[in-house]
Formats: C-alpha cells, structure tokens, sequence
C-alpha cells in the first residue's frame, strides 16, 4: 500500500520509521496548548501568531510607538487626528475599503477611474 501511494524513496524512508513495541491508542493533542486540548481560545492564539509571523512588519515597534505618540499629540483638532488615524488603518469608507466589504460592486476611484480608491490615493493621488 505504501508503494501505491507514495514514490519508491518516500515509501523506503516510511518504513525505516521504528514502530512501538507496545500496542497503544493514538490520542489527539493540539500542540499549542499546555494541557493538549484544543479551545476557541488557544485557536485564536495560534491564528493570531501565524498572522503576525506572516505578515512582514512596516515599521519596528518603536517607530511605530514614537509615530502614533506624535500623531496624538498634534494641536490640532481631535478630528484630524482621527482621519488621520483611519486612513492609516484603511478605516475609511474608500471605494477599495467598499469593496472588499462587498458594498461597492467594483474598487476604482471615481475620479480618475485608473486606480484603486484606497486611502492613500483619496487623500494624496487624486486631488
């Protein structure tokens, strides 16, 4: 059976794995918990790590730390602080942001109709 559903080499490298000498039952166990058992919760954690593992960050922790630091700092009125913080987030309501939300049945600026409307072309590109 090994050869049928594996290539000669894996099938020879299969069988060199030793077998137990004692007959056991195989038992489930979610490596990402202390007990074994799995939870939304341990769940949760292990997407949440595999995200940010994938993810490569833009900018250190630091940099990052020191920029918001700066942004609510600013004299300016408490709301160009928060457009400012939701088109660094891509909150908001942009053709591309309606899009992905499945409101908007295509992502292209209305303006220009040559590029997506994410936050930085609303606000930058396309004035």
């Amino acid at each position: 059976m090994l050869y049928g559903l594996f290539n000669t080499e894996e099938a020879e490298l299969i069988k060199t794995i030793p077998l137990s000498s004692e007959a056991s039952e195989d038992v489930l166990l979610w490596p990402h918990s202390s007990n074994g058992q799995y939870s939304c919760k341990t769940g949760y954690r292990f997407l949440k790590m595999e995200d940010e593992l994938s993810s490569e960050p833009q900018v250190s922790t630091n940099d990052e730390k020191y920029l918001w630091n700066g942004v609510w700092s600013m004299q300016v009125p408490p709301k160009v602080k928060t457009l400012l913080w939701c088109a660094c987030c891509e909150a908001l309501p942009t053709k591309s942001a309606l899009f992905r939300r499945t409101i908007s049945t295509d992502s292209l600026c209305a303006r220009c109709q040559a590029h997506s409307e994410d936050s930085m072309h609303a606000l930058w590109s396309c004035t």
